[in-house]
């Protein structure tokens, strides 16, 4: 596509190279979307708004998608070639879920896709199976099985269904589909709420104050954030409020000293490091030289000189630790089910073994620091997922290795703007 020529069709291109990729590499649908839209940052933003929508709301829902397919054609969806499978994949979406866009152009330019794909023998099954599409919409609030409504593996339907209940299920699975509100946190050190607020306004954007956090702001009307001076010059970081929520929980005192284990790529550390700036410390690890430099990254830009950097492997015990810190963050790796609606890839590559797996990493890691708090300091348990294993049967397990729980929160998706997150905070007592 040429900087003059950004005619949907040629986004839809686009489009098509993402979903072919995406399924035919198994590669990060978020990250790839992201890199394309950066490759693309010339064109307008109508067209830009248009492909990022396309692209992730055909992933989000494919597996209804797929449903609808195979309702509608002779071949299965997956005994199709993947770009013939692509190429209806994104009809679909336009035809069921992009109302702006007309049905003849949804079909005619799904055509020309595999024209384009030298597919020109099969554009009339493709015109065929959409054609069917359209003159049969399926009634979405008739499908029983909310895991293919919502597009959500039947195993991970039921392990929600079993520790929620088919109701809350539901809301959950609603939750994970469709735009998210977009939140920043504001670098206290550089500057302040309102004259972010003002900066940010100024060129357009929708910002209001988010409710119970006075650091962190709702941003609307920017596809580029991270593309602004102010991300650049350190004014802000992009969180979500209930990732926030671990830096508030931190009780300041003089000369406090904050460990953070599994700290990349960033966002509790550096928030713990603007809330005790000028007077105390964080310490941030992680297991990679990789992970460290997405530390550092956030760190140079937020101009921040009260963070050490170091690497470490968490689930191996360091003696010289032992006793160091007032508290210690323990925001562990996790199953990431509170944030598939940011993630999609997270709901089509967890398997149902990895909760396990997930929650007896947790442990090692728990037991390996659960003594660099001093006593009467504080650990603060977090993992931005809602499984039973990895949030309350946790807490349980730090309980019982001598801490005593001071407060806790599970944060359901969807419930006021929110990520799924859990957070449990304790004080040493031996």
């Amino acid at each position: 596509m040429t900087k003059g020529g950004e005619q949907k069709e040629n986004i839809r291109a686009v489009a098509l190279e993402i979903l072919l990729k995406w399924d035919r590499d198994k590669v990060n649908s978020d990250a790839l979307i992201l890199n394309v839209l950066d490759t693309y940052s010339y064109v307008g933003r109508e067209n830009r708004a248009f492909l990022k929508r396309l692209a992730e709301g055909t992933i989000e829902n494919v597996i209804l998608i797929d449903h609808i397919i195979n309702q509608k054609s002779n071949i299965p969806s997956e005994k199709l070639k993947p770009v013939v499978r692509a190429i209806l994949r994104l009809g679909v979406y336009q035809l069921i879920f992009m109302t702006s866009v007309p049905s003849h152009a949804a079909i005619n330019e799904s055509v020309r896709l595999a024209k384009l794909k030298h597919l020109g023998k099969l554009s009339g099954y493709i015109n065929a199976v959409l054609r069917n599409v359209d003159r049969e919409r399926p009634d979405l609030d008739l499908i029983e099985d909310i895991s293919v409504r919502y597009s959500c593996p039947t195993w991970l339907t039921k392990l929600i269904e079993r520790d929620y209940g088919r109701e809350e299920t539901e809301k959950i699975l609603a939750s994970f589909i469709g735009a998210k509100k977009l939140y920043v946190r504001v670098n206290t050190v550089r500057t302040d709420a309102q004259s972010l607020k003002d900066a940010l306004s100024a060129k357009g954007l929708e910002v209001r104050q988010a409710e119970g956090c006075d650091v962190a702001l709702e941003v609307g009307g920017v596809d580029m954030l991270r593309q602004l001076d102010e991300f650049r010059k350190g004014l802000f970081s992009v969180q979500d409020l209930s990732s926030m929520s671990i830096g508030g929980l931190i009780e300041l005192r003089k000369n406090m000293r904050v460990l953070d284990l599994c700290a990349a790529p960033g966002g509790k550390c550096t928030h713990a490091a603007e809330r005790l700036y000028g007077i105390g410390t964080v310490e941030a690890r992680d297991v990679s030289e990789r992970k460290l430099e997405l530390i550092r990254e956030n760190v140079e830009r937020l101009d921040l000189d009260n963070i050490e950097i170091r690497l470490s492997d968490a689930r191996e015990h360091d003696a010289d630790s032992v006793e160091k810190y007032d508290v210690v963050i323990a925001d562990l790796p996790c199953s990431g089910i509170g944030v598939i609606g940011r993630k999609n890839e997270i709901k089509y590559r967890l398997k149902p073994e990895d909760i396990n797996s997930l929650s007896l990493l947790q442990r090692q890691i728990i037991d390996a620091s659960g003594d660099y708090v001093r006593k009467g300091g504080e650990f603060i348990y977090s993992v931005c997922t809602i499984t039973r294993e990895e949030t309350f049967s946790q807490r349980d397990y730090i309980h019982d290795m001598g801490f005593e729980l001071k407060s806790e929160k599970l944060f359901l998706p969807g419930a006021d703007g929110f990520d799924g997150f859990y957070y449990a905070v304790f004080t040493r007592q031996r």
